[in-house]
């Protein structure tokens, strides 16, 4: 899957955190690392010079661990210069490390994690702070696994092809999840009943279609999945999960839209890549309908609403 990977490093502590997970990446499915320093437009030579010193020992010392690497700088706004250089490069992906600011540091200098979630030029590997310094590596735990959410739609579905070139590379298992949204019904007690009637039938057409997909995953690659039905908000369920598996990745769709639509159609990718306990992989909009991919199958279950809670777990193969 990935062949190069971008990993801009912006001189924080958090860098340490990022190069550790390029490295689990980049060891996995054989990638070539780019490390990137985007700088202020306006700085001195001294400056510049020690920018790319720090890259060259850094790009140095993964080739003496046996990475394939190399290193540029370059100055601007960094997400701008981040999506140029992912396009220049051809980079299969980006890794970013966002770090909390505080209002004024926001003010001064916006954080780049949310523009690149609404222009993504690649998939972007996020590593959010809740995952912390003492994690383990990219699917390395013992219980690790590649969590992929699914409401039915061919938008969610494109994750499905990098979710499964993970499970692959890292030989961890795949866990399909559908979140169901509770529903809420005014009135007494017949209202109460048809409230559960609805939640009911939205988590049996969850299991079919998480059913149907696993099913087709098999026939058509060969791979063993989980899938695992929840109840709540969605964001919230995909949050809780994550801490319930440690080491484990995340890999969703977002919508990829700017301004009130990305607000809400995209609120649930960028509520979990900011606290989600591990790293999560937001795969672009770009990617729906590729040729082979399972979201461009003849026949899919109509789309549906998402959301997920209490949990039916399946495993295809025993």
């Amino acid at each position: 899957m990935a062949k190069r990977l971008l990993v801009p490093l912006d001189g924080s502590v958090r860098d340490a955190e990022l190069l550790d997970a390029a490295r689990s990446v980049a060891q996995a499915m054989d990638a070539r690392l780019v490390l990137l320093h985007v700088a202020p437009s306006v700085m001195g030579m001294q400056e510049a010079l020690a920018d790319h010193q720090r890259l060259r020992d850094l790009a140095s010392q993964l080739r003496a661990e046996g990475f394939d690497a190399e290193y540029e700088v370059e100055q601007g706004e960094p997400a701008r210069e981040i999506a140029a250089s992912a396009d220049r490069q051809q980079a299969d992906m980006v890794l970013l490390a966002p770090q909390h600011r505080g209002l004024l540091a926001a003010l001064r200098h916006p954080r780049t994690t949310p523009a690149m979630l609404s222009h993504a030029p690649a998939p972007l590997l996020i590593v959010p702070e809740a995952v912390g310094p003492d994690a383990p590596p990219v699917l390395a735990g013992p219980g690790a696994q590649v969590i992929v959410p699914l409401d039915g739609s061919a938008l969610a579905e494109q994750a499905l092809q990098i979710g499964m070139s993970f499970a692959r590379a890292f030989s961890r298992p795949l866990l399909l999840v559908r979140v169901v949204p509770t529903q809420f019904v005014a009135g007494g007690v017949e209202a109460m009943r048809l409230q559960r009637e609805v939640q009911q039938e939205e988590a049996a057409k969850a299991r079919e279609y998480l059913t149907e997909t696993r099913q087709h995953l098999f026939e058509q690659y060969g791979l063993h999945a989980q899938t695992l039905v929840l109840t709540g908000e969605p964001a919230e369920r995909l949050v809780e999960l994550s801490g319930d598996h440690p080491g484990s990745l995340i890999v969703m769709s977002t919508r990829g839209r700017g301004g009130l639509a990305r607000a809400v159609l995209g609120s649930v990718s960028a509520e979990v890549t900011r606290r989600s306990a591990v790293p999560v992989v937001v795969v672009p909009p770009s990617r729906v309908g590729e040729p082979g991919t399972p979201s461009a199958r003849a026949e899919r279950p109509e789309p549906r609403d998402h959301s997920v809670a209490g949990g039916t777990m399946d495993e295809i193969g025993r």
